[in-house]
């Protein structure tokens, strides 16, 4: 299937959602190429990371069809898992995909190299305008891990900032990959 004339279907109507999408695509081959990734699998997950994020509540219900996500996560991420199970029902097998797809808002433990890939081309393509952005993106020309760790906190003080509790998942995440550093 092509997936990226899928995305540009699909998001016609929403087109600064297209542009991130195309960004983060971008990115995501960027720093595979620099470390060596599976490019395929950067591709197509790149490409369908956010393709529900502008479906309606309904939809992400019906779609994730799984209680304990819906209770766990809260809404805003909740397009990370239907987008992924809108990937299974494209009929994409490959685990590394769904994965990364799944978990390309923060990432989680024991992740795969293209999903680290993915959290950071997320929240550093070239589209984005926040400093931190820009410092993820230097970042991760020279350590991929680092720059991830410096995404998920920025994520994170944003959250407490504007008083929202990160999620525990989230925490114990970015503690074990700080950890693993040391």
């Amino acid at each position: 299937m092509d997936y990226e004339n899928y995305v540009k279907t699909k998001l016609s109507d929403h087109p600064n959602r297209l542009k991130h999408t195309l960004g983060v695509y971008k990115r995501a081959i960027e720093l595979g190429v620099l470390y060596n990734a599976d490019l395929e699998v950067l591709k197509t997950a790149s490409l369908l990371h956010d393709i529900t994020k502008h479906e309606s509540d309904e939809y992400h219900k019906k779609t994730i069809n799984d209680l304990n996500i819906l209770l766990k996560y809260p809404k805003p991420m909740w397009h990370a898992f239907s987008a992924a199970k809108l990937a299974e029902n494209l009929n994409i097998k490959n685990k590394k995909i769904i994965e990364a797809i799944k978990y390309h808002v923060f990432g989680k433990i024991d992740m795969n190299l293209e999903t680290m890939i993915l959290c950071v081309s997320d929240f550093s393509e070239e589209n984005r305008t926040f400093k931190a952005a820009k410092e993820v993106h230097l970042l991760a020309q020279s350590n991929l891990t680092d720059a991830y760790l410096l995404a998920v906190k920025s994520t994170i003080d944003y959250l407490k900032k504007n008083k929202i509790e990160p999620i525990t998942e989230q925490i114990e995440t970015y503690l074990y990959y700080k950890e693993r550093k040391r």
